[in-house]
């Protein structure tokens, strides 16, 4: 199989202006390295737009609380337009309401404000695998140096590239 080496598109969908600058600065080693491409959206409305106009993006970090449509209605409304985008929602409420709600509706995790951004990278890298796995094209090598022993395995499904996941999985689980 052939190495892809598109770098992770992610969304960041969240009403305040001061996460732009955040978020780049962070992973602004990541960004120089192409291994991360961050899109912005301050709105609802304005996330659908490019998530239309950018159909590249592969994760959506998702603010719950925001003016107009909350991140919880624009959920399902994401995964409408593309079931394989990967969503991750992020609230200053980690109340298990929100988490319930938000997971019964097709995220693929939960993280609170203020964000502990190495946990945040472990979240992306975690959602890299998932896409590797569903065969969404993300750099193998980037993630297989991440050292998990579920990347590993992660690589090792894509390389074999074998339809019946239970069946290659069987000499990893024992």
């Amino acid at each position: 199989m052939t190495e892809q080496s598109n770098p992770a598109t992610i969304l960041v969908v969240d009403d305040e202006p001061k996460m732009e600058p955040m978020f780049k600065l962070r992973f602004r080693k990541k960004i120089a390295a192409e291994e991360f491409h961050f899109v912005f959206a301050l709105s609802a409305k304005e996330a659908l737009v490019t998530l239309e106009q950018n159909p590249a993006i592969d994760i959506v970090l998702l603010d719950i609380n925001m003016p107009g449509m909350d991140g919880l209605t624009l959920l399902p409304k994401l995964i409408a337009l593309d079931d394989t985008l990967r969503v991750v929602m992020v609230s200053a409420y980690g109340d298990m309401k929100n988490i319930r709600r938000a997971m019964n509706l097709g995220a693929f995790d939960f993280v609170t404000k203020p964000i502990d951004f190495s946990d945040l990278e472990t979240t992306i890298n975690a959602v890299e695998c998932d896409l590797v796995i569903i065969g969404t094209p993300i750099d193998l090598n980037r993630v297989v140096n991440i050292q998990k022993p579920s990347v590993r395995v992660t690589y090792e499904l894509q390389e074999i590239g074998s339809p019946n996941l239970n069946t290659v999985l069987k000499p990893f689980t024992g």
